[in-house]
């Protein structure tokens, strides 16, 4: 048996070398194939490492809370007392026409409170904004218009309302280029303005908004950024304070509406006391 393997063995290597070049032909594309096989396998892996470590980079939030009736400072509170949430941010976002030479396009406006709030930005060029009519832009890498710093940003509102309703200043100097994990994708959204189609954002001081509630409250969860955000062990913790939001909100809705349609009575009635007493 010992003396068939030797023999067995002697021949393969004389075959070998008689044809060589053949031999390494087959055993590089082996190599190649295994490679390659290899590769497929663990780049997903490695693309939700990296991408998951960007969402933690720059604070990504993990839950985003809006309502039809807009938020409040009540809302937030409630919502912070709720058991595993780390972080919160009320702020505000707004969707607003600019004029980028010929074309008008839609951006959409968010509310700059610090560069380490959640969904925080990522700075490629120049500063974030330190006076209330400074902002900073979406790259044109993943935008699709090209702003540059210094230039003048005019905004307008594409309804009958004046934009100067809801902010202080519509007119804003870019002082930074920015990415950020938000925004993944060339898709921003829709809009009910202009073409339809938000096209970048901006993002603005705070203290420039007039609204009287806020349009979205983010999250962030206790332990998540310890989990790949792409594992299913972060979905089951993410769904266990989603479970407690969505109770708070059956008794939050409540009270919301009933103070909206109270303000709304108070004011019907001052106007018809107002009219009686011409």
């Amino acid at each position: 048996m010992v003396r068939k393997k030797t023999a067995f063995i002697k021949d393969v290597i004389r075959d070998i070398k008689k044809s060589r070049g053949r031999f390494l032909s087959i055993a590089a594309i082996i190599a190649l194939g295994v490679a390659f096989f290899s590769g497929l396998k663990i780049a997903p892996e490695v693309m939700k490492f990296t991408a998951d470590k960007y969402y933690d980079d720059y604070n990504l939030m993990d839950i985003r809370i809006v309502s039809t009736l807009g938020l409040t400072d009540d809302d937030l509170k409630a919502i912070n007392k709720i058991e595993n949430v780390e972080e919160s941010l009320a702020t505000y976002t707004l969707d607003a026409l600019a004029d980028y030479g010929e074309s008008e396009v839609v951006l959409r406006v968010h509310g700059f409170t610090a560069e380490n709030q959640i969904n925080g930005a990522k700075l490629l060029e120049g500063r974030f904004p330190e006076n209330s009519d400074e902002c900073v832009v979406e790259s044109s890498e993943n935008g699709f218009v090209n702003v540059n710093l210094g230039e003048t940003i005019r905004l307008y509102s594409g309804r009958d309302e004046p934009l100067s309703d809801d902010l202080e200043n519509t007119k804003f100097t870019v002082v930074g280029i920015v990415q950020t994990p938000y925004y993944l994708s060339f898709e921003k959204g829709n809009s009910n303005i202009g073409n339809g189609q938000v096209r970048n954002f901006i993002m603005i001081p705070e203290e420039n908004f007039k609204q009287e509630v806020y349009t979205d409250i983010f999250l962030t969860v206790e332990d998540a950024k310890e989990i790949n955000s792409y594992n299913d062990e972060y979905f089951v913790l993410i769904d266990k304070v989603t479970e407690h939001l969505e109770d708070l909100a059956i008794d939050r809705q409540r009270l919301r509406y009933d103070e909206v349609i109270g303000k709304a009575n108070s004011e019907l009635d001052k106007g018809k006391k107002e009219y009686e007493d011409e």
